[in-house]
C-alpha cells in the first residue's frame, strides 16, 4: 500500500483539495496509531493520561511574590 501511495503521491498532491485531504488522512493514520510500529508494552493512552493528571494535581502551584 505505501509503494502504491508513494507511485502516486503527485497525483493525490495535484487534485482538487489533494493537499488537505492528504493531511487528513495523516492525521487519521496518526491518530489510529499506524504511523509507526507499535509497542504493545506501552500503557493505554488512559492510563498516562491518568498518570499525567495525578502528577500535575500533586505539584503545588508556582510562588508568585507581587
Amino acid at each position: 500500500m505505501l509503494h502504491t501511495f508513494f507511485n502516486h503521491f503527485e497525483l493525490l498532491a495535484d487534485a482538487p483539495n489533494g493537499v488537505q485531504k492528504l493531511r487528513e488522512l495523516i492525521l487519521q493514520l496518526a491518530v489510529q496509531g499506524k504511523l509507526v510500529p507499535q509497542d504493545e508494552n506501552d500503557e493505554p493512552a488512559a492510563i498516562l493520561l491518568e498518570t499525567i493528571k495525578t502528577e500535575k494535581n500533586s505539584q503545588k502551584p508556582p510562588f508568585i511574590n507581587y
